[in-house]
């Protein structure tokens, strides 16, 4: 009934499981781009302060020390006579630097600040 050839209820049936297949195929397909592509940024920024990091090390450490960092050698200990070396974070030392004039940061509390250490060491 309501069929002339009985093959139209069939294709019918059988279109609705392609459409629910391919549906669901892109639902999954869908979702796997938008993880791989939140990953991908990821990684991305990752990468990025690595580099931003690598930088800053290069800058303040000499290549020798930073190779014996990274391949995890702590604590660097080396003996130079007659130098110190002297790594300090200087609380508000930011704030200072922007409301001070060079010339008295660097010249007057400074030089008083790393004279100071001299003395004590």
């Amino acid at each position: 009934a309501g069929s002339h050839n009985g093959y139209s209820n069939d294709i019918g049936h059988a279109d609705d499981g392609v459409v629910t297949q391919l549906y669901f195929l892109m639902n999954i397909l869908g979702l796997k781009s938008i993880v791989f592509a939140a990953v991908f940024l990821f990684a991305k920024d990752l990468e990025k302060e690595y580099m931003k990091s690598e930088e800053v090390l290069r800058s303040i450490l000499p290549p020798a020390i930073l190779k014996r960092i990274k391949r995890g050698e702590f604590p660097i200990v080396d003996h130079v006579h007659g130098v110190s070396i002297l790594f300090a974070d200087l609380v508000g030392f930011t704030k200072a630097s922007a409301d001070l004039h060079p010339n008295f940061l660097v010249g007057l509390f400074l030089n008083d600040l790393f004279h100071a250490f001299d003395e004590i060491v």
